[in-house]
């Protein structure tokens, strides 16, 4: 009866753990029958994975340089450049052909977070873009601030 008891109250600390993450994520195909289209692939997974890093443990990511009410900027762990911030929403948003009513203050902060990243540390020849569903490593909107001028810190 008491392993009973213990049972019932792990099972229901875990789904009360798993609402919390997965609330406000976007859908997505974990098991799929055979025949009946594409299950979940790495790309989505890793998306699954940050949307709950961004908006419930921002705390998990790597070297975070800014963060606001819809967005978070972090140096990118895989550099294209010598100075390379990824920008993130705070609203699961799969890619940009997925944006929905009520998305707009969220793409808005990224860009003036962009806007902001630039003048903080001084770049002054810069690219920031995003990329398509079949062009992103991570299924989720993001995006990049990059510059081969080397990113200075900004004094305190």
């Amino acid at each position: 009866m008491k392993g009973c008891l213990r049972f019932v109250a792990v099972f229901a600390l875990g789904v009360a753990l798993g609402g919390w993450f997965f609330a406000g994520t976007k859908w997505r195909p974990f098991l799929v029958p055979a025949g009946a289209g594409k299950g979940i692939d790495a790309d989505e997974m890793r998306g699954l994975l940050g949307s709950i890093a961004v908006r419930r443990v921002p705390q998990s990511l790597p070297d975070v340089v800014m963060t606001t009410k819809y967005s978070i900027a972090f140096v990118s762990p895989w550099p294209e450049a010598k100075t390379h911030f990824v920008i993130v929403p705070r609203r699961d948003i799969k890619d940009l052909g997925d944006l929905r009513k009520g998305d707009e203050a969220y793409v808005v902060d990224a860009v003036a977070v962009a806007g902001r990243l630039a003048r903080t540390y001084g770049l002054r020849r810069w690219q920031f873009f995003t990329r398509g569903p079949d062009e992103q490593t991570v299924r989720y909107l993001h995006f990049h601030l990059v510059s081969n001028e080397v990113r200075e810190a900004p004094a305190r």
